[in-house]
């Protein structure tokens, strides 16, 4: 049965006509079809799993490529890990902001949408650790759990 996201973002997809007519930066972009996608192409992990849809699905970049998850290395219960920052709690100015920073620069950045991002994706990783789950969406989770996940 897929999870119900909507509790965490009013932002999740579909998108209603008023997110339709927001300004950019007030609306997430609609996830890829996965059929679009070269899923092959992701790589890994650091920890060598295979990277994921996300949850909020195969989003689309400006420059042409395309992002799921964007990991940052966070401490989590006193030991360092890798966690996804695209995640259901960010508004979609923030989602946007990932979407349009090269990572390389947010990793850098200590500006305070970036430290905001940092933390809303830290204290959801925390949260999903509290209830037994990965911090990585699962296939029965996002925009593509009604699709089976993959």
């Amino acid at each position: 049965m897929p999870i119900d996201l909507s509790q965490y973002s009013n932002a999740l997809y579909p998108q209603t006509d008023a997110q339709a007519a927001a300004p950019a930066e007030e609306t997430i972009p609609q996830p890829l079809p996965l059929d679009q996608v070269d899923q092959t192409s992701w790589g890994k992990r650091e920890d060598g799993s295979s990277k994921g849809t996300g949850f909020l699905g195969v989003l689309p970049r400006p420059d042409g490529g395309v992002s799921t998850e964007i990991s940052v290395g966070v401490e989590v219960g006193g030991k360092e890990m890798d966690v996804p920052t695209l995640v259901p709690t960010l508004t979609p100015k923030e989602v946007n902001y990932l979407l349009n920073t090269d990572e390389n620069s947010f990793l850098k950045d200590n500006s305070d949408m970036a430290n905001t991002i940092i933390q809303k994706a830290t204290d959801f990783a925390k949260q999903r650790i509290a209830q037994g789950k990965s911090v990585w969406a699962q296939p029965d989770e996002g925009p593509y759990a009604s699709k089976g996940g993959k």
